[in-house]
């Protein structure tokens, strides 16, 4: 009974380390988030790595002690935005049998933010849908950017991701476009422009060899796909 205390508690504290990013993440993605203009951080501890499974636990527990629905929507695109950048990291290190369990984990927490809007005031759902369609839709820039430089047994978990992303950011535009007073027939078409938007990225061609020594995926210049985007 001690240690699981114990754990619970370290748990809590390793979790308040980030307490200053989550306070700007609303912040941050007032407008989008820009993950595609990031490097990958050699730091961004991944599936296989020694302390992974405990980042999760803390990612559980923290959501667990969060009771504001609002808050716990924010958090959850946080770590969906975590998944998108391991996702990056795993690949660069041809790590690909992570895949599947990032991207379940990136459409669990998206399912948990729809689920969640029925328990929130309509200001902040309102809210919180606009900063869903806008990170969703940097999301699908960098997964399809991402899906054309990946081994061919890794293009499965990035098209499972993709659709997951599209999915979530074609419902929260259409909440978006419906509270703007758009017809039904406007919004059929806004969604089917959605669907057909999945053109290659350009200037993404480029191959570097990783620390593995073999040629990679140059995931770094994927920022370069912006010219593909929604």
């Amino acid at each position: 009974m001690k240690k699981i205390l114990f754990l619970v508690v370290f748990a809590i504290v390793f979790s308040s380390f980030n307490l200053v990013n989550a306070a700007n993440f609303s912040d941050r993605i007032e407008g989008s988030i820009n993950i595609i203009d990031e490097k990958i951080d050699d730091n961004v501890l991944v599936p296989g790595q020694f302390g992974y499974k405990f980042k999760r636990f803390t990612e559980s527990t923290r959501l667990f002690f969060t009771f504001s629905e609002k808050a716990r929507a924010e958090y959850r695109m946080e770590l969906m935005e975590r998944r998108v950048m391991e996702t990056r990291r795993v690949l660069v290190e041809n790590k690909t049998e992570h895949i599947d369990d990032l991207v379940e984990n990136y459409d669990k927490r998206l399912e948990e933010i729809e689920k969640g809007f029925e328990r929130m005031r309509e200001r902040e759902k309102e809210e919180v849908q606009e900063r869903v369609a806008n990170m969703t839709q940097n999301h699908l820039r960098v997964l399809e950017g991402v899906l054309e430089q990946v081994p061919e047994q890794a293009r499965i978990g990035i098209e499972k991701a993709i659709n997951s992303s599209q999915r979530g950011h074609i419902t929260a535009r259409e909440a978006v476009a419906r509270r703007e007073g758009k017809s039904e027939e406007e919004i059929e078409g806004m969604v089917e422009d959605i669907k057909g938007i999945r053109r290659k990225p350009e200037n993404i061609s480029e191959i570097v060899v990783n620390e593995s020594g073999e040629k990679g995926p140059d995931l770094e210049g994927v920022g370069n796909a912006r010219n593909a985007g929604l």
